[in-house]
């Protein structure tokens, strides 16, 4: 990895190792069967996603005391311009299930603005990296999205959230995208489909109804691969609940293809 700054070399270093502290837990428990319960009726929760984020917090608030904390399943902690937006196990219906599609995902949050990203996918036990105007990587290797450069070319990722029906409009952009498409792919973890499109697996992704915690280091990793993120239309997107990625080659034309269905 190229050297960063001193200032975020602390900060990254301590998402990684936080990270790997709530990948820990998931592997350690990836066999035993957790009691589980549900946020809405189909949006589950464990004792593993509990004690993962108890960790990553326990983590970042010895290390950083004077930081705020985001988590999904406690909320926030603290105020200030500094802030730690995690996921301690994006994909837990995933997890559940035995599908290897999930992991950790930690940003740093400085004024607004996405400084740092780690996402630990903890099937593979690969970690991504990015820290703004530094580039994105796996495993210190750097990352770097697609050159497809059409819709009809590209394999696209989408999702709907669990317990919610989805929009009907949306999935007319669905139907839409099937048919146009070189294909469609879901994951079941924002997470997971925003580092695809980072490492170029993916050529865009595109959902409503997400919340920070699901797409903060995602989006970073993709802008310092080479991407583009915005929403539906065209506005930059820091952690928003609607998400446009793509390798930015087509990204005005995928922005304009979900534009005309949305607005019929």
């Amino acid at each position: 990895m190229t050297s960063q700054p001193p200032v975020a070399n602390a900060h990254l270093r301590t998402a990684v190792d936080a990270a790997e502290r709530a990948a820990a837990i998931h592997r350690r428990d990836a066999d035993v069967t957790n009691a589980v319960e549900y946020k809405s009726r189909r949006d589950l929760v464990t004792a593993v996603d509990r004690e993962a984020e108890r960790a990553v917090r326990s983590l970042l608030t010895q290390r950083f005391p004077d930081h705020a904390v985001l988590g999904e399943e406690s909320g926030q902690d603290g105020e200030g311009t500094n802030r730690w937006i995690v996921d301690p196990l994006d994909g837990t219906t995933n997890y559940c299930h035995g599908v290897p599609h999930y992991g950790v995902s930690i940003a740093l949050e400085r004024r607004g603005r996405l400084d740092v990203g780690v996402v630990h996918h903890t099937p593979t036990g690969d970690t991504y990296t990015a820290v703004r105007g530094e580039g994105a990587y796996r495993n210190g290797e750097p990352l770097s999205v697609s050159s497809t450069d059409a819709v009809e070319a590209s394999l696209v990722g989408t999702g709907f959230s669990p317990g919610t029906e989805p929009d009907q409009r949306l999935l007319e952009v669905l139907q839409s995208v099937v048919h146009s498409a070189h294909g469609v792919r879901r994951f079941g973890s924002a997470t997971a489909e925003l580092v695809a499109v980072a490492n170029g697996t993916l050529d865009a992704y595109y959902r409503t109804d997400l919340s920070p915690w699901d797409t903060a280091a995602g989006i970073l990793l993709v802008e310092e691969a080479g991407g583009t993120v915005t929403d539906f239309r065209g506005s930059h997107a820091n952690r928003r609940e609607t998400v446009l990625a793509t390798n930015g080659r087509s990204h005005d034309e995928f922005e304009r293809f979900i534009r005309r269905r949305l607005d019929d």
